[in-house]
Order: structure tokens, then C-alpha cells, then sequence
């Protein structure tokens, strides 16, 4: 199995075009470490890391994924799914699953996130805490992009202080030692590590956005790096994580300097499309998730990360019976979230094939103020949470100008079209009806837009320090 995977690296690096960070992925340390496991008393095993949609032509609910960032996620062998290799995945509580690899090549952005996918019989799908990422995340080169990596998954002090201990016997550099630990669980409130029912299901997702070279990350996804799962032979007493602290949101600084120029952004494009009914203006408001909020309140998190502020159309993922309100879901508290509805029924439109219906989201690109790493505006089909393409920041920019030819802040601002049919219209993008993805002409629309990671806080964006989006809806009269 060693050389099966060593085989596929070869030629993954032949892809690439570069040099993988690890001559031979990591194979023979990895080897060795194995070894050193073993004599400590330790059984050990292999899953993989793996790059695949989880939706398709025939997905019933696509969860909302971002259609610019694909999802590693950690395949191992879990007894309750019938002992497949599968995306999600049980660990018992003295267990580890290690990571030991390249990280991905030059990149906007990527992280690794640990989430509980079940617990209490409930689909939860809910961040543990804070999302491990390029910024954060210790690692060998000058850079953190295709550069060697250690990281451990568990929820065992003593058995991640052993794996440390056998790779830097064999070698390895302890500047390069990460932990994304499982917190106790019951601090943390999931059901208890373990094996069957009654135990939390896990995932780990490493998403990875907006390439720099796209053929690189293309033969990285093939990679499929070894996920080894590390059990003492015999069980012990756990040594529990804590419930760590997160990172704040925030730094104080807004955009609210826009604001004025955002508002005749929004005029220009009522006044250019004249012509036309303006059929609604709606606002797509922010809301940070916070997975350990959703754990509590034993509801879905809809895999968000706290690496992101989302802001959305489908408004019931703010509202709750006894704070927010229709005007103030961009006022909350930093982190508070109440219950959380998996299918939305917020501000979304129907698009028909007629030319002169669209749809154009007005904003501010954050990543242009410094208040995110990158953003992306991506349409959904409302039934399904399926998303028909995202359009990153790169590709916002210059929109805002069409409108704004002489406003010097028209660098930092976007006004971009969506329409069943462009017809080489600048600064659009097509939302097909047939085929996958695609929305149907008698489903709704929504929108999404996502701002990670502010680069000073190494955290999502804080809700109220951006200003949200708006979203015109234009037809024939």
C-alpha cells in the first residue's frame, strides 16, 4: 500500500510541474514513524485525503458548498459505514488521525476545519472552533504553500504528544507540529467519542480557494496524501483538549467611508437600466455562524466556517422569536446565532429566459479594503442549495467603475449582472436552467456572498464592520 501510494505521488508530481514538498510525499517518514508508533503500543491504519463535490445532477440538497472552493475531506474506515472509507468518520476517545503531507500550492486561501457532522441523532454539521489556515498553521517553508505539514486530529493529549514524540524520532521538525484538537465533548456538548450509535460522527474539510496556477491544484487534488489513524493497542484513561478559546472577530475598523459612494453605485445602476421595472431591492444580510452556538442549541450549522462572514438572502438563517428583526440581523452580537434552518425562505427571485430580466448585486469588494483575504458572489437554486457558479473578487473588479467612471472609490465596489442569457454583456454571468448546475426557470433564486478571513485578526470578518450587499431585480415593464 506504501509504494501504491508513493506510485500515485510520482506521478502527481510529474503533473505538477514542480516539485511536491515531500521527494516522495512523505512515504518512507511516514514508514518509520509508523514503526516507532507500534513499539509505543499503538495499532495504526490508512485512510486518505480525497477532493470530490459532494453534490450531483441527482443530490437532493447540495448544503449551500462554495462553488469556488473544492473540499478535501479525510476518508477512514468507520464501523457504523459498514467499515467504507467514507468523507465523514467515527474516532475513539485515546484515537488520532494524522496528517502528514504538503499543504496545497499557491492559493487565495485554504484551512483545515474540523466539524461534528451527528450528534444527539441530529445532523449538526457544525465547526468545533476555529478553522486551522495558512495563516495560523505551522509549516516548513518561507511560504505556507507546497510546503511540508504535521497535523493531528483527536481528542487524546497523550496519544497527539506520542505521535509528536514518533515523528520527531524519525526526523521531523517540530516547527512543523499542528494540533486540531477535538475539545472534551463534554465541554463541547456532542455525544461522546466512540465507536456506533450513541457516538459523534466527524468530518474534516480542507477547503482550498481561487488558484493561483489552476493546473497545480488540479494534480494536488489527485494527490490523495495517507491519513493514518493511530489506537493504542489497549484503552487507556483519556487525557481531554479543553474547550480552547476562539479567535475575535473584529478589529474596529468599517467600511462605513462607502457608504455614500455604494449608494450611488446602486442609483447609477437604477438609472442605466431606466428602461426597465425596478422589481425589488432586497439586502443580503450577514450572519457569522458560530458552530459551537449551533452545538449547543442543538441545531444545523450548514458547514459554516468561522473563517467566513456569509451574508445571504435567506433571512430565517437570522431570525429567531425574541431578538432579531428584520432590520437589525446585521447588528448582532459578534458570534450569537439563533436557530438555524437548513432550506432558506428569505429574499429570492424567480428569473425568466427574457432578456431584460436580471439580476444585479451591488457591493463592496472586501478584499480591496483590507477587511478579507477574498470574497465571492454566488447564485443558488433555493430548493436545492445548489449554487450554479461562484464569481470570485478578481473578476468583480472594474464592474463598479462601469457606473462610476469618475468616483475614486469605484475600485473598492462591484455591480455585477446575472441573466439566463449575457449575449457577451460585460461584467455578467449566465444561470442556466437545464442541465447541472443549474437553477429551473420555476425554482427560486438566492444569493451568497462570502468574505474570508481578515488578514489582522487570522479570523472571518466581524458583522456590522461591512457593508452588505444589495440586490436589484430588473424586468421588462
Amino acid at each position: 500500500m506504501q509504494f501504491v501510494w508513493w506510485f500515485c505521488l510520482f506521478l502527481v508530481q510529474i503533473d505538477l510541474g514542480e516539485s511536491l514538498c515531500l521527494s516522495d510525499g512523505g512515504s518512507a517518514t511516514r514508514h518509520r514513524a509508523v514503526s516507532k508508533l507500534q513499539s509505543l503500543g499503538y495499532d495504526t491504519s490508512f485512510g486518505y485525503q480525497d477532493f470530490n463535490t459532494t453534490c450531483k445532477w441527482w443530490s437532493p440538497d447540495c448544503f449551500g458548498e462554495n462553488p469556488s472552493s473544492p473540499y478535501g475531506t479525510w476518508n477512514i474506515r468507520t464501523p457504523l459505514l459498514a467499515n467504507l472509507s467514507e468523507k465523514v468518520f467515527q474516532i475513539g476517545e485515546n484515537d488520532a488521525l494524522v496528517f502528514y503531507g504538503c499543504t496545497p500550492p499557491a492559493v487565495r486561501y485554504f484551512s483545515f476545519d474540523l466539524q461534528v457532522f451527528i450528534t444527539h441523532d441530529r445532523w449538526i454539521f457544525a465547526s468545533v472552533g476555529d478553522a486551522q489556515n495558512m495563516l495560523t498553521l505551522n509549516s516548513s517553508g518561507p511560504t505556507p504553500y507546497n510546503t511540508s505539514i504535521l497535523v493531528v486530529t483527536g481528542g487524546d493529549a497523550k496519544t497527539r504528544d506520542d505521535i509528536f514524540k514518533a515523528f520527531a524520532s524519525v526526523g521531523v521538525s517540530n516547527d512543523i507540529f499542528n494540533t486540531v484538537p477535538i475539545p472534551d465533548t463534554k465541554k463541547l456538548g456532542t455525544d461522546p467519542l466512540g465507536y456506533g450509535l450513541g457516538h459523534s460522527v466527524w468530518l474534516m474539510a480542507l477547503r482550498m480557494a481561487v488558484c493561483k496556477n489552476k493546473h497545480h491544484c488540479e494534480a494536488y487534488k489527485r494527490a490523495e496524501f495517507p491519513i493514518l489513524h493511530v489506537k493504542p493497542k489497549k484503552k487507556r484513561t483519556q487525557v481531554p483538549f479543553g474547550l480552547y478559546g476562539l479567535r475575535p472577530r473584529g478589529t474596529g475598523k468599517t467600511e462605513d467611508y462607502l457608504k455614500a459612494s455604494l449608494a450611488e453605485l446602486i442609483s447609477k445602476v437604477v438609472q442605466h437600466h431606466s428602461s426597465l421595472r425596478l422589481a425589488s431591492k432586497a439586502t443580503l444580510f450577514s450572519f457569522p455562524l458560530n458552530g459551537r452556538v449551533c452545538i449547543k442549541d442543538n441545531e444545523n450549522c450548514v458547514g459554516a466556517t468561522r473563517d467566513a462572514l456569509y451574508m445571504d438572502g435567506d433571512e430565517p438563517l437570522w431570525m429567531t422569536t425574541t431578538t432579531a428583526t428584520k432590520n437589525d440581523h446585521h447588528q448582532q452580537e459578534n458570534d450569537r446565532n439563533p436557530p438555524v434552518r437548513l432550506h432558506p425562505n428569505g429574499p429570492s427571485w424567480r428569473l425568466s429566459d427574457d432578456a431584460d430580466d436580471m439580476l444585479v448585486v451591488v457591493g463592496v469588494i472586501h478584499s480591496k479594503t483590507g477587511k478579507a483575504t477574498y470574497i465571492n458572489v454566488a447564485p443558488y437554486d433555493v430548493s436545492r442549495e445548489l449554487s450554479t457558479g461562484g464569481v470570485v473578487d478578481t473578476l468583480l473588479e472594474g464592474s463598479g467603475a462601469e457606473y462610476l467612471p469618475t468616483n475614486k472609490d469605484a475600485k473598492y465596489l462591484y455591480a455585477y449582472t446575472f441573466k439566463r442569457h449575457c449575449g457577451g454583456m460585460k461584467f455578467c454571468t449566465e444561470i442556466p436552467s437545464r442541465g447541472f448546475p443549474s437553477c429551473p426557470l420555476d425554482k427560486n433564486i438566492t444569493f451568497v456572498e462570502r468574505a474570508y478571513l481578515e488578514p489582522s485578526t487570522k479570523v472571518g470578518p466581524k458583522a456590522g464592520e461591512l457593508l452588505v450587499p444589495v440586490v436589484l431585480h430588473f424586468t421588462s415593464e
